[in-house]
């Protein structure tokens, strides 16, 4: 007997549920995916390469756990808040 694999070729759905994973009779189960893995699913169905991170700058004390916060103080200013060990940068 032959194999047969279906095409996906939409994939704006997104991850679904684990409870849709027997239910090939709704339409979100037709285009969505088990795993989106490092993939952002877009509106028009495609999936693309999410955007990798970037180093900006090494903490005060790396052998201490600290906390990056994004702060809006208005619509045009943003800071980020490094908070540690009894310090906050900015």
């Amino acid at each position: 007997m032959a194999k047969v694999s279906a095409i996906q070729n939409n994939f704006n759905g997104g991850e679904i549920s684990s409870l849709l994973y027997g239910r090939p009779d709704v339409d979100r189960y037709k285009t969505g995916l088990k795993t989106c893995l490092n993939f952002i699913p877009l509106v028009q169905g495609p999936v693309e390469r999410r955007p990798g991170t970037v180093f900006i700058k090494e903490v005060k004390t790396s052998s201490l756990s600290t906390r990056i916060v994004r702060f809006e103080f208005s619509t045009t200013q943003a800071y980020i808040l490094e908070f540690g060990n009894l310090y906050i940068r900015f």
